[in-house]
């Protein structure tokens, strides 16, 4: 019986291809839509966010990283 055999599972290329960041995050994957939650209170200086990303992998990933410098 004859079937599909699933490509190995391996880390994406190192660096996602960044100009600025060559090295941050990895390849195999697209990333399709950022959502940012940004809220700031001057009074305490106190700044919060929530970052959502959505993104389809382009091969059988065996890491993903994601890197947030603040």
């Amino acid at each position: 019986m004859a079937g599909t055999v699933a490509a190995p599972f391996s880390p994406g290329a190192p660096g996602a291809g960044d100009p600025y960041f060559p090295l941050a995050g990895n390849g195999g994957y697209d990333t399709t839509h950022y959502r940012l939650q940004v809220a700031y209170d001057p009074p305490t200086d106190y700044l919060k966010g929530v970052a959502t990303i959505t993104a389809i992998a382009t091969q059988n990933l065996s890491a993903l990283i994601s890197t947030l410098k603040v």
